[in-house]
């Protein structure tokens, strides 16, 4: 096994201790594996830098990531967490959305492969269904990938919306014009959605997440 694949290996056993032994330390474990020397402490060092982005109560964001300044949590789920930030190096930057791995799959090769190549790919992806990728790379905290910010709602909170407002067919009022017949305005997103779908597989992209 590489040293990296052994440093992996233990910071995913010290995560599993230290929920069944919550005054388990970085320095104990360390001392534990005294085999393992500088690179076992550069790792759980990074494991709590991104630990430092998922705060297990609070859900606060952090003040910054690497160089750029947070402004906000636009959501969270098992593949990341994605923060509003600035990059204060630039003057009137607009914001952006920056996306980052859980802490607790820092220590799986696989995820973090996947993220990187998820990144490379993306920024070469250019199609009005899919949020644009401007850059990508790994820092401090681990992999991420910038993309523009877009304001705007899911179709579940516009049905919802529709549905509070109207108790008529939420689907004829979700988007526009309510004369329009419902199945036709559920044929054109369907498409929609089929044609970003077709644009990510012949750039060799399986989405793995598209709800009904």
């Amino acid at each position: 096994m590489s040293a990296d694949g052994r440093y992996d290996e233990l910071v995913a056993e010290f995560v599993e201790r230290r929920e069944l032994d919550p005054a388990l330390t970085a320095e104990r474990f360390v001392a534990e594996h005294p085999d393992a020397g500088k690179g076992l402490k550069d790792a759980l060092a990074r494991l709590a830098a991104a630990e430092s982005l998922f705060p297990p109560a609070t859900g606060a964001a952090p003040e910054c990531v690497d160089r750029w300044r947070v402004v906000g949590e636009i959501g969270r789920g098992g593949s990341g967490r994605v923060l509003r930030v600035v990059d204060d190096a630039q003057e009137n930057a607009p914001e952006r959305a920056r996306k980052v791995l859980p802490f607790g799959t820092l220590a799986d090769d696989r995820a973090v492969r996947r993220m990187q190549r998820e990144g490379g790919v993306l920024r070469a992806l250019d199609h009005p269904g899919f949020v644009r990728v401007l850059d990508a790379g790994e820092g401090e905290h681990g992999p991420w990938v910038v993309m523009e910010a877009v304001d705007g709602t899911s179709l579940a909170e516009r049905l919802e919306r529709a549905r509070q407002e109207s108790g008529e067919a939420p689907l004829a009022l979700a988007n526009g014009d309510a004369t329009e017949d419902p199945w036709r305005r559920v044929a054109r997103f369907g498409v929609a959605l089929a044609d970003a779908a077709s644009a990510a597989h012949a750039a060799g992209l399986m989405h793995r997440d598209i709800k009904p």
